[in-house]
């Protein structure tokens, strides 16, 4: 069984005319037959998933003269004048100034997300669709990083001296 690895897909056209060139050898004009019909499903995937999640309109604040600057528009006047109710629902504001710089990382659903203090040890994991909070440590020592595991009931902590 010949596994075609990444590196075998990016083939050149010299290296392709080369391996079209060896006469007889039946295996070779396959393997490129399965590379060009694994490039093309690539980019027709590539552009089915370009279509799904419209990379190309991107949010941005239109100014209606030339005066108008952008960056007095507060986080506040966003909310209420500019949003729909769906949107500004899901705007909220973490104040979090006890426990030094702090991190986060989402779980792969999105839905759970660990918010950490890196310099104090402290860490929450908190329900992003309910804004509730699920579970609350203090450590007491620094932590690098914070991750999930498979989901929401097992997480990895690496720590200033268990790492």
């Amino acid at each position: 069984k010949n596994y075609i690895g990444e590196s075998e897909l990016r083939l050149n056209p010299r290296e392709k005319r080369a391996m079209q060139r060896r006469k007889g050898d039946k295996r070779q004009r396959e393997k490129i037959n399965r590379l060009d019909h694994k490039r093309l499903q690539a980019a027709v995937d590539a552009a089915e998933a370009s279509a799904i999640l419209e990379t190309q309109a991107e949010g941005c604040i239109e100014v209606e003269n030339e005066m108008e600057r952008t960056w007095k528009l507060t986080q506040k006047e966003l909310k209420q004048k500019h949003l729909d109710e769906n949107m500004a629902r899901q705007i909220y504001d973490l104040k979090l100034d006890q426990y030094g710089p702090y991190g986060m990382e989402y779980d792969r659903s999105g839905r759970y997300a660990m918010i950490y203090g890196k310099s104090l040890g402290h860490i929450s994991m908190m329900d992003c669709n309910s804004l509730s909070l699920e579970c609350e440590f203090y450590l007491n020592e620094s932590v690098k990083d914070v991750t999930f595991l498979h989901n929401k009931s097992l997480v990895a902590v690496a720590q200033k001296k268990n790492v």
